[in-house]
């Protein structure tokens, strides 16, 4: 190994021990400057081989790297696209992102520079086509195999009356008691909206007090005069409120007739349950 050192080094050996000291500490720091240099051109060569399969990876996954993918005004040969950003890219399609929103362009209708750049090739993007139609029919047949296999537990067409909403998000109907109810009308959800809101404004009218503070200038004429105003306005308030509250329950009275046909239902149990709550799903207002 020393001799191999010294025949790269250039060196003679040492004869005086004065120089053999030398000799030793100069192969000493080469023998460590390789072993060092060894090692950090190994990291160096993984590191460097890791980035290039991320590099690759990643470009095989994505857009290609070397393609134009953003345009003042993007001209293709069916339409045109300002501001646009190539967001996606597939062997069919691409995806634009543009000032009016979003886009699917395919391929043979992008410029032929850009078909060049993103390799086009019309057989990938046939085979692409199929997979994507082919895709939807299979999902498709899923929601109609879901929707047969509730066909299947749902109970029959009920005539129910919608009592009230609860907090929770539940509905109590009779019959049938607590249940989630969808596709409630937009008539019944109304009426109990408007309902809360007129009983609403009558208790607040009711439970809030009347108030009023007299003001003199210390005489007895003026302090006679403030109490007289107060009792006036008192007595003014005090009729206009219950005005008021009379008109908000005749129109909460007018309201209630009309309960019938806004929480008349026609509704069926599907015969599933969330969180052992029955599910039931409301066909439409019941009709005579």
């Amino acid at each position: 190994m020393t001799k191999h050192i010294h025949a790269l080094l250039g060196i003679q050996p040492a004869k005086s021990p004065l120089h053999r000291l030398r000799h030793s500490l100069l192969l000493l720091l080469c023998a460590l400057a390789l072993i060092l240099g060894g090692n950090v051109s190994s990291a160096w060569a993984k590191d460097t081989n890791s980035v290039h399969h991320k590099s690759t990876y990643a470009t095989g996954v994505g857009l290609n790297v070397s393609a134009q993918t953003n345009f003042a005004i993007l001209i293709c040969k069916n339409a045109s696209y300002t501001n646009a950003t190539i967001i996606r890219e597939t062997p069919a399609y691409v995806v634009v992102s543009y000032s009016g929103g979003l886009a699917k362009v395919a391929h043979t209708n992008l410029p032929d520079a850009l078909q060049k750049q993103f390799n086009f090739d019309p057989e990938k993007a046939q085979a692409t086509l199929d997979a994507e139609a082919q895709h939807a029919k299979d999902v498709q047949r899923k929601k109609v195999e879901y929707a047969n296999y509730l066909a299947t537990l749902r109970g029959p067409n009920q005539t129910v009356r919608v009592k009230s909403f609860n907090s929770d998000g539940t509905v109590q109907i009779a019959p049938g008691g607590r249940v989630i109810l969808g596709n409630v009308p937009a008539v019944t959800i109304n009426y109990f909206q408007r309902c809360n809101q007129l009983q609403n404004d009558i208790n607040y009218l009711q439970n809030t007090p009347i108030t009023a503070r007299a003001t003199s200038r210390g005489t007895w004429d003026d302090a006679y005069t403030s109490q007289w105003a107060v009792q006036n306005a008192l007595y003014d308030a005090k009729q206009d409120r219950d005005k008021k509250v009379l008109e908000l329950k005749n129109a909460l009275i007018v309201l209630k007739k009309t309960e019938a046909d806004a929480t008349t239902i026609t509704a069926f149990s599907t015969g599933l349950e969330n969180a052992r709550t029955p599910v039931w799903q409301c066909v439409g207002l019941h009709q005579e």
